[in-house]
């Protein structure tokens, strides 16, 4: 017997909420595949363990031991991510699905992608478990329509590596309230999520303590938790991930330790990397020579930047809750779920905006942790507010709704517009591609900008690598990321035997008169607005990178200069 068109609807309301997420996050990574130096470490990290695995006798070619940056990170989220890849990157090139490098950074980000999509839609299910198809349908939506967390889960970001555990643990507590599941198995899942909020604070991102231990407060004074299970599952979390990870950690960092770029000279400092960093960031101060911002920071510009139109939807939702909680307003049913997040989220939430508010170098991505909150009150409000009580007023209040998701969309396109042209060092392989590359063995030499702006090892296509997980090239090339500034100059770049060198525009104007290097492409990225017409604003496209060849070298190309 087919299936009536209710039981078709009902399957595709359940089913649809949970390919949405993997749709807008894949093609986030497909509009803005290249990646930004904030990324790199991880992502190399990634590449090094596609390209050498964990064997030591090849820890000497990993990029850390070369570039080790400002502090130590763990990496075993790089680890997790580099071995879910390496099947498929090999199946995916066996197959000849995937043809370059390059690729493989889609595929690796696509991954990250696909893992954050399943924590969110572990929530979204929680959600309509407990509180029906409505509440979900609309914490998608809003979710969905925003910017920053969809464009960013494919990004190798330690934050958006945190977020998918994170966002699990905020399921597994919301689970343990359903009803009709026996007290034991609400007990596992809360210990469960201190567990995973443990170990993810522990390995991955040490503030999620200010956001950890006042959830773990807030469930302790609610019964729903006991002290002795929260000491016990923190110290599994805690001191069982370090025992995990330690050992890894510990290995790969200790090559670095004679590095002169690398503030740290012992072994305890790389036992657990988070706490180093800490201690280096916060206590020694180094975190402000990033810049700093004012406490409001957050409150004024960050969250309602990251949250859009979940956050006054959020604001009004408490007010609704604590209204009917007081008998000013007849209480709401669809509100009573406004006070099962509140009761074990307000108060993390609130402790980790206040805790990073007091540290005076600020970025948004430190406190995108409480987006998922905002979000789920919000979807509890926007419920509401379509099934308004007041028949007259409904309409104006679906109005409002439907303005406030287009708002969404509105910015949400115009930033991934801009933000999609705003990689140009990524794009630079393509140009490099395109030239008769002359000699056996070219040198090409990055600045700093584009390694800033999308470069990484990925885009690096011709370094000779036996690995399954990597396409393999004819052609070898040498590519060199060195700092010295004296490569930055015509004749220092000469004098090295540099063949190509890809070069910031900001630098340029010390080679346009030479006669030992020619312009043989150009990166153009989005320059300034301007206005159009009387009520339009548009932006112009300007050049960001210049690609330089010898002159004595065949290095233009068919059509001579290439534009990308």
């Amino acid at each position: 017997m087919p299936p009536s068109t209710k039981q078709l609807r009902r399957k595709l309301i359940n089913v649809l909420p949970n390919l949405v997420p993997i749709a807008v996050y894949s093609l986030h990574v497909f509009l803005a595949p290249y990646t930004k130096v904030e990324e790199s470490f991880t992502l190399h990290a990634i590449h090094d363990v596609l390209a050498h695995g964990l064997s030591p006798t090849r820890l000497q070619h990993w990029d850390h031991v070369a570039f080790p940056g400002a502090v130590p990170r763990s990496f075993m989220p790089a680890i997790l991510i580099g071995l879910l890849s390496y099947p498929l990157a090999a199946l995916s090139i066996s197959l000849g699905w995937v043809k370059t490098r390059v690729d493989v950074q889609i595929l690796v980000r696509l991954i990250l992608a696909v893992v954050s999509a399943h924590c969110f839609n572990h929530l979204s299910r929680t959600l309509r478990q407990r509180y029906g198809a409505s509440v979900r349908l609309w914490f998608v939506l809003l979710s969905m329509t925003q910017f920053h967390i969809p464009f960013y889960a494919g990004r190798t970001l330690p934050n958006f590596m945190a977020l998918p555990f994170v966002t699990l643990s905020f399921s597994l507590i919301l689970r343990s309230g359903i009803s009709s599941i026996p007290a034991k198995v609400s007990s596992a899942r809360i210990r469960k999520s201190i567990i995973l909020l443990t170990a993810t604070a522990t390995i991955i991102r040490l503030e999620l303590a200010a956001l950890l231990l006042p959830i773990v407060l807030s469930l302790l004074m609610f019964g729903r938790l006991t002290l002795e299970t929260a000491l016990i599952a923190g110290t599994v979390g805690g001191i069982g991930s370090l025992l995990v990870c330690s050992p890894f950690d510990l290995i790969l960092w200790r090559p670095t330790l004679t590095h002169p770029d690398f503030p740290f000279d012992s072994y305890l400092q790389l036992i657990w990397p988070e706490a180093t960093s800490l201690w280096y960031n916060l206590f020694l101060g180094k975190a402000s020579d990033w810049g700093e911002s004012p406490w409001w920071y957050y409150l004024v510009n960050a969250l309602p930047k990251i949250s859009l139109s979940s956050l006054p939807l959020a604001g009004l939702g408490m007010v609704l809750w604590f209204a009917g909680a007081l008998r000013l307003i007849k209480p709401a049913r669809t509100m009573s779920g406004a006070k099962d997040v509140m009761e074990s989220f307000l108060l993390g939430g609130c402790c980790l905006v206040l805790v990073m508010s007091c540290i005076g170098h600020k970025e948004w991505r430190f406190v995108v942790y409480v987006v998922p909150i905002f979000n789920i009150v919000a979807a509890f409000t926007a419920d509401y507010l379509w099934q308004f009580p007041w028949r007259r007023l409904r309409p104006l209040a679906r109005v409002g709704l439907v303005g406030l998701v287009c708002l969404n969309l509105a910015f949400t396109a115009l930033s991934t517009y801009i933000s999609a042209y705003n990689y140009p060092g990524g794009q630079v392989w393509r140009i490099l591609h395109s030239l008769p590359m002359s000699g056996s063995k070219p040198v090409i030499h990055y600045t700093n900008y584009p390694l800033q702006t999308g470069a990484s090892l990925f885009t690096f296509t011709h370094i000779p690598l036996q690995s399954r997980a990597l396409p393999l090239t004819q052609n070898e090339w040498t590519y060199s990321k060195s700092e010295d500034q004296h490569l930055e100059t015509p004749s220092g770049a000469l004098s090295a035997g540099l063949d190509y060198v890809v070069l910031d525009a900001n630098l340029y104007s010390s080679w346009e008169d030479t006669r030992d290097w020619h312009v043989v492409g150009t990166v153009q990225g989005l320059g300034k607005w301007r206005r159009i017409g009387k009520w339009m604003l548009g932006m112009d496209k300007e050049i960001k990178i210049y690609v330089m060849g010898r002159a004595d070298g065949d290095v233009r190309g068919a059509g001579g200069i290439i534009e990308v």
